[in-house]
């Protein structure tokens, strides 16, 4: 059985992958088979990896954070001394990945960046089967964040120059 509801602290849920930054948490979105985890593995000599498939966007102090979610067991919700002890590191960007045969990077309008964490949040299934009251407030939860957090669309072929193109967006800490 999983959660019939969101959290009661108001964390949410993503399939997403998240790196350390030298300004906080990137997240890269995108279906399974996209290539989170795959980036992640690339770049871990490079900069500490948060997560690699499910991640919690926490909100602390009127921001955003990011704590890993993936070895989490999600039958109930999060006892609020469980989400204050995760370690949590703000969020500074969202990355959409798409494969391609060469790497690019271009920002995303914010309404782009709020439907990529949409599909990411809708991704854990068991979010699908919610009231459409709490599927409202999820995404007015998401759309706040969109407003406020830098989106992107990475194009990646987990070359040495997607790395470059990254660096020049997110500063590798």
């Amino acid at each position: 059985m999983f959660p019939q509801q969101p959290d009661p602290n108001g964390v949410i849920l993503l399939h997403a992958a998240a790196i350390e930054t030298q300004d906080g948490a990137a997240i890269f979105l995108g279906p399974s088979g996209m290539g989170k985890s795959t980036l992640c593995s690339y770049l871990e000599n490079y900069t500490t990896i948060l997560a690699d498939d499910k991640i919690y966007l926490i909100p602390r102090n009127g921001h955003w954070v990011v704590a890993d979610a993936t070895s989490e067991r999600f039958f109930d919700p999060l006892r609020y001394s469980r989400v204050f002890g995760l370690r949590g590191t703000p969020l500074s960007a969202i990355l959409r990945l798409h494969q391609a045969t060469r790497p690019s990077i271009e920002p995303l309008r914010r309404q782009e960046t709020c439907c990529y964490l949409t599909h990411s949040f809708f991704e854990i299934f068991w979010h699908r089967d919610w009231s459409v009251e709490t599927k409202a407030a999820m995404f007015s939860a998401l759309a706040r964040i969109a407003r406020v957090i830098p989106g992107y669309r990475l194009k990646t072929t987990l070359s040495p120059d997607t790395f470059k193109l990254l660096d020049q967006v997110i500063s590798f800490s």
